[in-house]
């Protein structure tokens, strides 16, 4: 209270000194092989048109349906029940996945589904981070559309299929649904699913939605080519550290809370946690910046 702003330090994001001083710690962060570029999957912003880091997603709850959808077993006449709030994505399906505790479907893992409305074949794995409640405990694997998804189609080797490109129209890979827009997909998706008898049932469902924290508009996860920062190398002291001054980390946005203290406040879980390190995406670059950073990059390694 009371305090004054020294207006004649005043500076826009974009002013020559600190574009210039963003570019150096680019080239510096490069050269340290501690950037890369490279496709993963980001959080994308259809009105801002960017990519927005972790930090500035806000996830708030609102009244949604959950859709039932059968997928055929191959071979068989037996179907797998997914639920879903987003049956647009099952365009880009490239498994159903299962708890491998869930003893319902123990028998169907390593076995193959026809994916509907497209007669792609798609395997049925089975994975630990499974949620046994959530539906009826066998959802679809969509890498391009979902991070988690992202997660294991990495480590299954899943396709990467994008059906929904930054202006939230379907792709080609889309088939029949090309051009059309997200919801509109949704609904002729629904509307076919009915017609071939393969919409199980539909219900109400309170569902935290990711939204812009700059414009309020709903996240499309999507693949995209970006820069990121390499966090394992960053992490390794934390890591290898059991003692550092105690504090809490809050993770809300993403889903997670937890405390980071000393050996003994929770350590093991505590050091499990410190080894879940992912890429940071460098969503802040300039744009001036990032126009010339390959340039940049060749003249300086020259």
């Amino acid at each position: 209270m009371g305090a004054s702003c020294d207006w004649s330090r005043e500076h826009f994001t974009l002013d020559p000194k600190l574009t210039e001083a963003t570019q150096a710690a680019f080239i510096k962060l490069f050269n340290d092989d501690l950037i890369y570029k490279g496709d993963r999957i980001i959080n994308w912003c259809p009105r801002c048109a960017s990519a927005i880091s972790d930090l500035e997603v806000d996830h708030r709850e609102q009244a949604a349906k959950l859709w039932y959808l059968k997928y055929p077993v191959k071979d068989s006449s037996e179907f797998i029940t997914v639920a879903t709030t987003r049956p647009e994505t099952m365009l880009g399906d490239s498994a159903v996945a299962v708890n491998p505790a869930d003893k319902r479907y123990q028998k169907l893992v390593g076995q193959t589904v026809i994916l509907p409305l497209l007669d792609r074949e798609i395997p049925i794995i089975a994975d630990r981070r499974v949620d046994l409640e959530f539906g009826t405990g066998a959802v679809k694997v969509t890498p391009a559309h979902d991070h988690l998804d992202w997660e294991i189609g990495q480590e299954y080797k899943l396709p990467t299929i994008s059906v929904i490109n930054e202006k939230t129209l379907i792709t080609e890979n889309g088939g029949p649904y090309v051009g059309l827009k997200g919801k509109e997909a949704r609904l002729k998706i629904i509307e076919d699913l009915q017609k071939l008898n393969l919409l199980a049932k539909e219900e109400d469902y309170q569902q935290a939605l990711a939204r812009c924290q700059r414009c309020n508009t709903v996240i499309e996860p999507l693949i995209s080519k970006q820069w990121f920062v390499k966090m394992k190398p960053l992490a390794e002291k934390a890591q290898r550290s059991k003692t550092f001054p105690s504090h809490r980390f809050d993770g809300n946005r993403l889903g997670y809370s937890f405390l980071l203290g000393g050996p003994d406040d929770n350590d093991e879980f505590i050091l499990s946690q410190r080894k879940a390190i992912f890429p940071g995406l460098l969503a802040r670059l300039s744009f001036r910046s990032a126009r010339k950073e390959n340039e940049q990059i060749k003249r300086y390694r020259a």
